[in-house]
């Protein structure tokens, strides 16, 4: 494995590990019943960042071409 990837696995880890304690830093701060929007964007972005990291090596892996259709990820069924 690449040293790259190696570093992409660590940091998948680190935003995996740290969801749990910013979702338990979140649930006090709701007000009026709905989530704070700064931290909504926050995590948010973080998410957004390391995604597209994941999407970049795929492509150096892969070629954009296989980009087409990516893999949908089942939630649950009323789309929460």
């Amino acid at each position: 494995m690449i040293q790259r990837d190696v570093e992409l696995l660590a940091r998948m880890s680190q935003v995996n590990q740290a969801l749990g304690e910013i979702v338990l830093r979140m649930l006090p701060r709701v007000q009026g019943g709905a989530l704070d929007p700064v931290d909504l964007r926050a995590v948010g972005y973080g998410l957004v960042v390391l995604g597209q990291q994941m999407q970049r090596r795929a492509d150096e892996l892969d070629g954009p071409a296989a980009n087409a259709a990516p893999p949908q990820i089942e939630g649950p069924a009323d789309g929460r």
